[in-house]
């Protein structure tokens, strides 16, 4: 935002005679009353041009976030000349403030034109990469960077700069929102921010230097003496001017409360002589008995008078631990400690350490045995101690000597069939095909005996008789019309021409499309072929090993192609949408019942607040599981998905793909049975192998993003999954399900997802806005892919 000089409180405030430059006081005044109502968390500078102007970062609630396209129009974020017929005010104040340049090839010596090598040959560019390209609508990428609607719409503006006139059209609007540009009619950009950049940007307005300017004295009578040069600050009549009003020059929203941290003995501690043990011991005691983490104790009370008070009214404040270097490392364990302990009321208490398997506490002789024994930092015996718990394959850092230590336990399956010997081989061959699986080969662990793709080949054997037989039995279970699809795949599969062929299957959720396909890859298989099956998601994958199908039940009857939908009044929810779909099965204990249910919203925060509803829900103690975080000098993001507390029979989610041939893809729900320290031990709610106990560890979870590191986080790759987002319910069906459209669904194809993965209106809970009557919901529809002439 840039100070407009031709404001009405400066204009009107001129002596005769005078200009805006002539009165820097003014200027200022002016502009520090106008920041402070639009200013939250803010750095500001003083231009040397003569025109003060802020940057401004704001920092929203979840459920206010620009994520998509959708939520920068909500957000009123335009690059767009506006109608003048409708607008002539929004006109005008956009061709006056909003428009950028002209530069580039219009006018090669604007301020803004920097120098560049491209391709070996200096070219000149504009430095903020105007003129933008045509945009006919607004699209946020994967990186979270927004691409403004800027449509040829014929829209331009004229501008005049020195005595030339220019038409400049969409591409040379700056990101504005009109509501702001009315009410401080000055250049005020407005943008999404993508990255964590943004927050650089400022400091470094907080931070920089002041603008230097060098002085040369000369001898008028010598000219030929030695000059003297003094490198001095030069200020601009503005920034002397704000200087002397003492505005600051940069603010904030929250202030930061610095806590100590301190081993045992070594705080300094001030109190009354006068007092007594115990009142000094109260007033410890006051504190820390309160079930608070040691970093949220200044939002709830106030250090006044030399103790601790409760605050009495919301105050924006921050709690931050002073850093501590790794070197230190009592006092960085001890740090790390009260990040993830609530309620600490000793060291002793902080070294105690609840165990798990034996429902009994463990003192540890340091703080940084608790952490580990906590599971906040890692060490190699953590892979050790999983495989103890169970025989399940991960990615350790001594592979080989893992091996060693694991092979007979590994090879048990297989012992009972063959040799020892045998055996061994058996196992380490699977284990290989398993790495395959998971993107990995024997190739990335060198320590490890490598195996040629012939032993591979060798193993990957089926049942042939069996998988023949089940293909017979499904293509028994198929309508007509499926029958003739598999009828012609596999004629043609058993008279090949030489020609490729490509079939496109299509059908309505729930119409059996998997289960022809499913039919397909047994009977291939039972003609000794070889059949790859490939999905776009995880979850998807899991479902083609499924034999168990009811093709008689109908599906849902939705017109997937029209803008708004009316949905039957039975099926929206009188009530809290939580309880309604878990009330009953949690109260009867029905686990069982409760896996074919689930919540779906369009939005992940919506996501994240039902599922914590249904967790607290659950009886039982929470287990508090940290992540181990390390960050590397690489571009990455921050991962977003994480597991943080967690109960028994709580639905959780796979958000990797393990396994995918034992079911274990992206995408797969499972019931918690058991939780450890290093395992999680669930139950598989869906596919071939529903019922089946598996057994997840630890893993390593990397990203890729914007950040100035490459963040790796050491976690159990599960989320909680009583609701999901309706991009992760494709493809799943269920026997009840809630659907919380309070917020509207943003892309094609969206509301039909989520209604479908219910076979009847009955099984469906809607939760909409209470003002909502008309029970409309907006149906996202592109209407391209529908054209059946295309």
């Amino acid at each position: 935002m840039t100070c407009n000089p031709q404001w009405e409180e400066i204009v009107e405030n001129l002596y005769k005679g005078q200009v805006p430059v002539d009165r820097p006081d003014l200027v200022d005044i002016v502009f520090y009353l106008k920041v402070k109502a639009l200013m939250n968390e803010i750095a500001k500078r003083t231009q040397g041009r003569g025109l003060p102007h802020i940057h401004l970062l704001l920092t929203l609630f979840d459920i206010d976030k620009v994520v998509n396209a959708e939520d920068v129009e909500k957000r009123g974020i335009s690059a767009r000349i506006p109608d003048k017929d409708k607008d002539i005010e929004l006109y005008d104040l956009v061709k006056k403030f909003m428009i950028h340049g002209p530069c580039g090839d219009l006018d090669p010596n604007c301020p803004c034109m920097e120098e560049k090598i491209v391709n070996g040959k200096k070219i000149r560019k504009c430095s903020k990469g105007y003129p933008k390209l045509f945009q006919e609508e607004t699209l946020v990428l994967e990186n979270g960077l927004a691409l403004y609607s800027r449509p040829r719409d014929g829209r331009i503006v004229e501008v005049f700069v020195f005595g030339k006139r220019f038409e400049l059209d969409n591409r040379w609007v700056v990101p504005h929102n009109p509501y702001l540009l009315k009410m401080f009619r000055c250049h005020i950009n407005v943008e999404k921010v993508n990255s964590v950049t943004s927050v650089k940007y400022l400091h470094k307005y907080v931070h920089k230097l002041p603008d230097r300017a060098t002085m040369n004295y000369e001898e008028k009578n010598d000219y030929d003496e030695i000059k003297e040069y003094i490198d001095a600050r030069y200020i601009c009549p503005q920034e002397a001017v704000w200087r002397i009003l003492e505005y600051p020059t940069y603010d904030r929203s929250h202030s930061i409360t610095t806590l100590p941290v301190h081993l045992d003995g070594e705080h300094v501690c001030y109190f009354d002589e006068n007092m007594n043990e115990d009142e000094i011991r109260e007033k410890i005691r006051m504190i820390l008995t309160r079930n608070l983490f040691y970093h949220e104790i200044p939002e709830k009370f106030v250090f006044r008078k030399g103790k601790w008070n409760e605050r009495k009214t919301h105050f924006n404040t921050i709690g931050r631990m002073v850093k501590i270097s790794p070197a230190e490392t009592e006092r960085y364990h001890l740090r790390l400690l009260l990040l993830n302990v609530r309620g600490a009321i000793s060291y002793e208490d902080l070294r105690t350490v609840k165990n798990i398997d034996l429902d009994n506490r463990i003192r540890c002789a340091t703080f940084a045995e608790a952490c580990l024994a906590r599971g906040l930092i890692r060490d190699d015996e953590e892979w050790k101690k999983a495989l103890e718990e169970a025989n399940i394959h991960c990615n350790p850092a001594k592979p080989d000597e893992l091996w060693a230590l694991f092979k007979d336990a590994l090879s048990e399956d297989f012992a009972k069939k063959f040799s020892i010997e045998l055996a061994h081989r058996k196992a380490y061959i699977d284990i290989a095909k398993r790495m395959l699986q998971a993107g990995k080969s024997l190739a990335d662990f060198p320590a490890l005996e490598q195996i040629d793709d012939l032993d591979l080949d060798l193993e990957e054997q089926f049942n042939l008789a069996e998988e023949l037989d089940i293909g017979r039995r499904s293509y028994e279970l198929l309508n007509d019309e499926q029958k003739e699809i598999v009828d012609e795949i596999m004629n043609r599969i058993s008279n090949p021409d030489g020609k490729m062929a490509f079939y496109f299957l299509s059908g309505p959720g729930g119409s059996g499309k998997t289960f022809v396909i499913s039919t397909l890859v047994h009977l291939i298989r039972g003609m000794k072929k070889k059949v790859s099956t490939m999905a776009f998601t995880g979850i998807a994958a899991t479902l083609f090993t499924r034999r168990n199908w009811n093709l008689e039940n109908m599906i849902l009857d939705i017109k997937y192609d029209k803008d708004e939908m009316i949905l039957p009044i039975d099926c929206i929810s009188k009530g809290d949408l939580v309880e309604e779909i878990f009330g009953y099965a949690i109260a009867d204990s029905n686990w069982n019942q409760m896996a074919n249910m689930a919540i779906v919203a369009p939005k992940n925060v919506d996501v994240k607040d039902l599922n914590s509803k249904v967790l607290n829900m659950l009886p039982g103690n929470e287990i508090l599981y940290k992540s181990i975080d390390k960050a590397e000098n690489e571009e990455k993001q921050v991962l977003d998905e994480y597991l943080d507390e967690l109960k028994k029979n709580a639905i959780v989610m796979l958000i990797r793909n393990m396994n995918i041939e034992n079911g274990l893809c992206n995408g797969t729900r499972m019931l918690v049975e058991e939780m450890r320290p290093n395992m999680i031990v669930c139950r598989l709610l869906s596919g071939d192998r529903a019922g089946q106990l598996v057994y997840i560890p630890r893993i390593t979870l990397c990203c890729d993003g914007e950040y100035p590191f490459d963040l790796h986080r050491h976690q159990f790759p599960l989320v909680l999954a009583f609701a999901m987002t309706v991009n992760k319910a494709q493809g799943q069906t269920l026997e009840k399900l809630g659907i919380d459209l309070t917020k509207d669904v943003f892309s094609h194809g969206q509301l039909y997802v989520a209604l479908s993965r219910v076979r009847t209106w009955k099984a469906l809970s809607i939760r909409l806005l209470e003002t909502n009557n008309e029970r409309k919901v907006m149906n996202v529809v592109y209407k391209e892919i529908l054209d059946k002439d295309d």
